[in-house]
């Protein structure tokens, strides 16, 4: 009887201590999550050295998370031109994570060009167009 109350106890605890672990790995998800909002809420007020810390910030809550990839690659790449590598870099793991993210493919292609690499951006162009991201034949139309 008391080797039964032991292993329930444990069994107990190790079940408390996983709930506890997985609701915390949940409110960091979501802390993630609500930043990228808070971030792209200040992108709309023009204020991209703001947006830009809190899609960081988001990242190292929930460094898995596409979108705040895709957002801290946008925002860079619309702030400063000598950042474009670091833009480059940041939208390839928004899509290392999700292999559909068709905006994140439209601008990664769109810094690609600007970086004189027009096979790559015709590249991206191309894989964007094929997820259905909108009036990608402005910029294929051009491409070999």
């Amino acid at each position: 009887m008391m080797y039964f109350r032991k292993t329930t106890l444990i069994t107990l605890c190790c079940s408390l201590v996983l709930v506890l672990m997985l609701s915390s790995c949940t409110d960091r998800k979501k802390a993630a999550k609500d930043l990228v909002s808070a971030g792209i809420q200040e992108l709309e007020k023009g204020n991209s050295e703001a947006a830009k810390k809190c899609f960081e910030d988001a990242l190292a809550k929930d460094p898995k998370l596409p979108q705040a990839w895709f957002y801290l690659g946008s925002t860079r790449y619309n702030m400063d031109k000598s950042v474009y590598k670091q833009a480059l870099t940041d939208l390839s793991k928004a899509i290392a994570l999700d292999t559909n993210y068709a905006d994140a493919y439209a601008t990664r292609g769109q810094i690609k060009f600007y970086l004189d690499d027009k096979n790559g951006a015709c590249e991206d162009f191309r894989k964007a167009e094929s997820l259905g991201k909108p009036n990608m034949n402005d910029k294929t139309r051009f491409c070999p």
